[in-house]
């Protein structure tokens, strides 16, 4: 996973696309653990910020065109997300969203693989077609 965050959350220069600033490990208790720093999302996430109360028609758009833009910026770097959810995308001081987590990507094309949050898989996924 850490590695996946690495690689593939480095490929991707876009604004709405978190990259990893720094990647290293740390030992505690003999047990080597991964520390990935990223850009501090003042907001939080999507998720609990449409806990508050949804959001209204014209955001709704502009976040919809924002995922759009970072989306395309992913498929044209040749790899795939895969765990896109409301839990991935941060809200910047702005109140621009951003995709994280990259820990499912895997290269463009078919995988027989299955990642992702279960209820956020497309359909055929789950079916296993």
């Amino acid at each position: 996973m850490v590695k996946n965050e690495k690689r593939y959350g480095s490929m991707v220069s876009h604004k709405s696309v978190v990259s990893p600033n720094e990647v290293f490990a740390i030992t505690e208790d003999s047990t080597k653990k991964y520390c990935i720093l990223f850009d501090y999302a003042a907001n939080n996430d999507l998720f609990k910020f449409m806990k508050q109360g949804g959001l209204p028609i014209p955001i709704a758009k502009f976040y919809a065109l924002q995922l759009i833009e970072a989306v395309s910026a992913i498929h044209k770097a040749n790899f795939c997300h895969r765990d896109i959810k409301c839990e991935n995308l941060v809200l910047d001081a702005d109140f621009n969203v951003k995709i994280i987590d990259f820990g499912a990507a895997c290269n463009s094309g078919r995988s027989d693989e299955l990642v992702g949050t279960k209820g956020y898989r497309a359909p055929e996924i789950e079916v296993g077609s």
